[in-house]
This record gives C-alpha cells, sequence and structure tokens, in this order.
C-alpha cells in the first residue's frame, strides 16, 4: 500500500533482524524529528514477539487500529495492522482472514481493547492476555 501524498514512510532499528515498516503523517514526523532530533526510535507492537509456542492468531487492539499476527508452528506467518473501529469490523475481517488462510480452528489471542465475547460467538478458542 503506497503512503498518501501527506504521509511519509518510517522504519524501526534497521539493525535488528526484523523490521517494521510505517506511514505516517509527515507533518507530524517532522515536528517529532524537530523537538527530539536523533532520540527518536520508531516501534510497533507488531514487533514484540512474546512466548509463541503453538500456531495461533494474535491480536493486540488500540483505539481504531487492530496489530495481527499469524504464527503456524512458531513460524511468522503473516503480520499486518488494518483499521477496526469496532468490535464488529474486527469480527468480520478476522472471519475472513481464517477462512482465507484456512486457520478456523486456530487459537486466538487477545491483547489490549478487549472484544473477546464477541468473537467467542465464532470461535472455540480464545485466550485474553
Amino acid at each position: 500500500m503506497e503512503p498518501t501524498e501527506r504521509e511519509c514512510i518510517l522504519t524501526s532499528d534497521p539493525q535488528q533482524p526484523v523490521i517494521a515498516l510505517m506511514a505516517a503523517d509527515r507533518a507530524s514526523v517532522e515536528k517529532v524529528r524537530a523537538r527530539l532530533k536523533e532520540k527518536i526510535r520508531w516501534t510497533s507492537p507488531l514487533l514484540r514477539t512474546g512466548e509463541v509456542t503453538a500456531s495461533c492468531l494474535w491480536i493486540f487492539r488500540y483505539e481504531e487500529l487492530a496489530y495481527l499476527k499469524v504464527w503456524e508452528r512458531q513460524t511468522l506467518r503473516l503480520a499486518e495492522t488494518f483499521i477496526a473501529p469496532t468490535g464488529e469490523d474486527l469480527l468480520f475481517y478476522v472471519r475472513e482472514l481464517t477462512q482465507e488462510l484456512q486457520i478456523e480452528n486456530c487459537e486466538i489471542r487477545l491483547e489490549g481493547n478487549p472484544c473477546g465475547k464477541l468473537l467467542k460467538g465464532y470461535f472455540k478458542r480464545i485466550v485474553c492476555e
């Protein structure tokens, strides 16, 4: 997905084995850079590794954003961020994704803004962390 004209691309620490690419409002980034100069470290919830010991779908919700990772046999299969202002939006996306990747029976781990009750109506293995 290409950034808009008002956005720029940021990267997390390029010296690390895994990096995150993020689009951010260019004017806001310039203000932060002018104030903090070299002290800035960009990061993303997608860089959190945690203790993944099995195949699972990990979801971290913060405000209107949902950060999602699909782990299969301790290997990262997919990492992505999407807009999900409501629990119903998240449910729709998760149902479509699990069907597409054929992982309907995987464990789902939730962090952040909870919506486990809504997902429990459709998925059997929900863990709220």
